[in-house]
């Protein structure tokens, strides 16, 4: 990340990982020449079960979206972003603030390679069905072959290798206790509302000052 100040920095890989699964609709960007290549969709972290030390991001993309064309082995970045909301300086317990805005983001940065084989194809959506709908997995295998070939035909795999993980837990970290209080209790009335970001990122704020 080009901007991660220390008191928002957060290195730990299982809350990194954490919010990837939570949130697994993120952007992927590459970029071979003048203009950044972006793609929106749903990725799935996979740990190589032999290989602590070695993992990738699975995902796919429509065959008719060139950005495949890239998926050549060059640098590539997964960006994934969780709960956010907007903090009003009212919440504070001094006037002289301005507002801002509350958020959690990973980025996972490595190389990206396509997966075009039919096999390996069939195991990234699997693995992606495995963790959004596991209970469509038997579903999927139910369908007519000549279905399944025709569907798994219109995408193009990738497979991204993580080099590095950086989390930005932006939760008030930086103000004093009582601006802290402030924003998690206004955070508890938006959550009563039913505002499911301020419900995570409340959750969040009592785990890191926990």
């Amino acid at each position: 990340m080009r901007y991660n100040p220390a008191s928002f920095a957060h290195g730990d890989l299982a809350a990194c990982r954490e919010i990837i699964a939570a949130h697994p609709f993120g952007t992927l960007i590459t970029s071979r020449g003048a203009e950044p290549l972006v793609t929106h969709c749903p990725m799935v972290w996979v740990q190589d079960e032999h290989d602590p030390a070695s993992a990738w991001i699975d995902g796919h993309i429509a065959r008719p979206n060139t950005h495949h064309e890239h998926f050549d082995g060059g640098p590539a970045l997964a960006c994934f972003v969780g709960a956010h909301s907007y903090v009003s300086p009212t919440w504070y317990s001094e006037r002289k603030n301005v507002p801002t805005w509350n958020y959690i983001a990973v980025h996972v940065t490595g190389t990206i390679e396509r997966v075009d084989e039919l096999p390996a194809r069939d195991a990234v959506l699997k693995r992606l069905i495995g963790h959004m709908e596991p209970s469509y997995i038997e579903h999927w295998q139910g369908l007519p072959e000549d279905y399944q070939q025709r569907m798994l035909g219109g995408i193009v795999g990738f497979r991204l290798r993580v080099q590095r993980v950086e989390g930005k837990f932006k939760l008030s970290q930086n103000r004093q206790p009582a601006d802290r209080d402030g924003v998690l209790a206004a955070m508890d009335r938006h959550a009563e509302q039913g505002d499911g970001d301020a419900r995570e990122l409340a959750a969040w704020m009592r785990r890191l000052s926990g």
